[in-house]
């Protein structure tokens, strides 16, 4: 009887034990619920407290439109917009306006048809019409970055080839990345 009366005073100290134990856990835990409560509440008031302006804030920006690239095609010797061009320049006008630290660059190409001199000028005209159309919807000068190509790029070959050189070219890159604009 003294053995097990002995055995089971054990089993019983060591229950009451841990028993005291877990009650110090459930303790530690409900002030560690309770000091996370609080830095929620104080990083929420700080988060509210600051006046950040939306142009301020960062943006998804730059990896959006990295290595994006849109191309325009034109009919032989001309710098008219399609209808269908104008509308994509007016929805990438309110991309632009909504991300105010993107900007873009325009390459104008040629195909090789005609003399080079004529050819560059042209590529010239097309970058200046699509900066036009971006200028009368709000998208200021200085986001645009214009070059003018002409045929130095063509491809010598058959009709289906030039049509892929009547072109400009649309790139974006931020305020941050300015020297995208300069290759």
């Amino acid at each position: 009887g003294f053995i097990v009366g002995a055995v089971a005073g054990v089993l019983v100290g060591e229950q009451v034990e841990k028993a005291s134990q877990l009650d110090d856990v459930i303790a530690e835990l409900d002030q560690s619920k309770s000091n996370q409560q609080t830095l929620e509440m104080e990083i929420a008031d700080l988060h509210s407290s600051k006046n950040i302006e939306p142009s301020t804030a960062p943006s998804n920006a730059d990896w959006i439109t990295q290595g994006l690239t849109l191309n325009l095609m034109f009919t032989t010797n001309s710098a008219k917009l399609s209808d269908s061009d104008l509308a994509m320049i007016k929805r990438l006008s309110e991309v632009l306006t909504e991300y105010p630290e993107l900007n873009i660059k325009l390459d104008g190409y040629a195909d090789p048809r005609g003399n080079e001199e004529a050819n560059f000028q042209l590529s010239l005209r097309r970058t200046q019409t699509i900066e036009s159309a971006f200028e009368s919807l709000g998208i200021t000068a200085s986001r645009l970055s214009i070059k003018a190509h002409g045929e130095t790029q063509a491809k010598i070959g058959d009709i289906d080839s030039y049509s892929m050189d009547r072109r400009v070219s649309m790139s974006f890159f931020s305020n941050a990345a300015e020297v995208v604009a300069q290759n």
